[in-house]
């Protein structure tokens, strides 16, 4: 996913010139990641310890006008396994957001070359899981509308 970098020397990241470049340092909870994201990128509202709004904010971006924005992590080995999966199914959820629309902003995550193997591994199984989650919604969306599944909100209630 090129999306994905595992570097953290500054000179070496492409297309910084004019880039918004993000530093989120050393964390140890989840608090302190979805804080410092708000810190580092201008979120305009308060972000909570909260991973739908940090998704929702990621996906939103429309005050920042720069193309390039670098998120780059010092270090998330202190992050709890549990949280770095989920962190992680989201940084997989918004590269492929963005990805569809490269004309607005180009969002690269840059990660600490020594925990590649660790965010390699969690990064493949969450990947993998929402693929699928994915392609169960369209196939769902599809038989919809070929009216093999009914629409449950499509009823109205009484």
């Amino acid at each position: 996913m090129k999306e994905v970098v595992y570097s953290l020397e500054i000179d070496q990241i492409h297309d910084s010139e004019g880039a918004i470049v993000a530093k989120i340092p050393a964390v140890f909870s989840k608090q302190e990641l979805t804080e410092y994201f708000g810190q580092v990128l201008n979120f305009p509202d308060y972000l909570g310890n909260n991973w739908d709004e940090l998704i929702d904010y990621l996906r939103d971006l429309d005050w920042i006008k720069t193309k390039n924005i670098h998120i780059i992590h010092e270090n998330l080995s202190y992050l709890p396994d549990k949280d770095l999966s989920v962190y992680l199914s989201i940084v997989y959820i918004i590269a492929v957001f963005w990805r569809q629309f490269s004309s607005i902003h180009c969002i690269t995550f840059f990660f600490n070359p020594a925990e590649k193997e660790r965010i390699d591994t969690v990064f493949r199984k969450e990947a993998e899981e929402v693929e699928r989650q994915y392609h169960l919604i369209e196939k769902l969306n599809e038989m919809k509308l070929r009216g093999e599944i009914d629409d449950p909100n499509s009823h109205s209630r009484i």
